[in-house]
């Protein structure tokens, strides 16, 4: 196989440019939707990568072995090293061959995807870039069945492996909103499956603890789940309907999101529609955002309101209070006055 070709890049012993060239190509191919283009990539980087730690090696040692006044020799061998270093493109071409023959002499087929810094990032771009389709969501932004499909994927579990990583899914959680507690709660018992003695951060906090994550969790008064957690647009609607439609052509039966498998394929569908039209669901989300502000505010004023009527309900029952008092006072005054005319009258 032709690694260069599959790199998109000339030959190259600069490891950093391999990489650089496999994070772009790792974009272009999706392990689930194209398996065998995925593997041919990774097996081109790890042929190439291999190739060029092995030409660094030499070289270093090389280069040591000339500071350290080795014989004649041994400064030959290192020259020739050197000399031969320069055919990268044959050399890789030839240890891809023989990688190539010694998999199907042991009949083992990749099963498992190469996690290097640079593959992580390719991972971390299209965690994100789900993320913020499903808050957009609000069938999905606080259903925890959701989040546990979507998070517990292998390559995202990977992810979280990382502490900055982890890290930064927290600050992006504090600066979203539309959370429901019970979310922010299922997010920390996720977190904590990652924590470790010998993964603590230099600072000694992990990102649970937090400060915004930690007071969003506090049992605040805020929008009713019934109000958040559905389209309440004639748009949202009418989008919500077509996706269940497309789920229910899928499965042929009326679905039911509270079932794992439904659930699993309507969140599939989705975020493959919201790949392609970003721009419909950044408008159904304004909207809904839009609509749940106007609500707010028309909370806020009731609750205004009600606590003005409140306030003055208190007042007035405290005047009428205080006259019942004087009245009271006034008449024992009254009886006081009358008992001693009386007595003057009798004496």
């Amino acid at each position: 196989m032709d690694i260069w070709s599959i790199l998109n890049i000339p030959p190259t012993k600069d490891i950093a440019k391999i990489k650089s060239a496999y994070a772009k190509q790792a974009k272009l191919y999706h392990p689930e939707e194209q398996p065998e283009e995925f593997k041919a990539l990774q097996k081109a980087y790890k042929t190439a990568l291999q190739s060029a730690k092995q030409k660094e090696k030499e070289t270093s040692a090389a280069k040591s072995a000339q500071m350290d006044g080795q014989t004649e020799e041994s400064s030959a061998k290192s020259a020739q090293a050197s000399m031969q270093s320069e055919d990268v493109h044959a050399e890789v071409s030839e240890a891809g061959e023989s990688m190539d023959a010694s998999m199907q002499e042991s009949g083992e087929e990749e099963q498992t995807y190469d996690f290097s810094d640079v593959d992580v990032y390719g991972y971390r771009e299209r965690f994100f870039e789900q993320f913020f389709l499903f808050i957009k969501n609000p069938y999905l932004q606080n259903r925890v069945e959701a989040w546990d499909l979507f998070l517990n994927q292998k390559e995202y579990r990977q992810l979280f492996t990382i502490a900055k990583f982890r890290m930064n899914f927290v600050r992006t959680v504090c600066d979203e909103s539309g959370w429901h507690r019970k979310t922010l709660l299922y997010f920390k018992r996720f977190l904590a499956q990652f924590h470790a003695a010998d993964n603590m951060p230099p600072d000694g906090k992990r990102e649970t603890a937090f400060f915004l994550f930690r007071f969003k969790q506090f049992p605040l008064p805020g929008s009713p789940l019934f109000l958040i957690n559905r389209f309440w647009t004639k748009d949202g609607r009418q989008f919500q309907e077509h996706m269940l439609t497309k789920v229910q052509d899928l499965t042929g039966r009326s679905v039911d999101l509270s079932r794992k498998d439904d659930l699993d394929k309507y969140i599939r569908i989705y975020l493959n529609y919201g790949r392609t039209n970003e721009g419909r669901m950044k408008y159904l989300r304004d909207e809904q955002m839009q609509l749940r502000m106007m609500v707010t505010s028309f909370s806020i004023i009731l609750l205004i309101y009600f606590g003005i009527m409140g306030a003055h309900a208190i007042e007035q029952r405290a005047e009428t209070k205080r006259e019942s008092g004087r009245m009271e006072y006034f008449m024992e005054e009254a009886d006081d006055v009358a008992t001693e005319q009386y007595d003057g009258l009798l004496l």
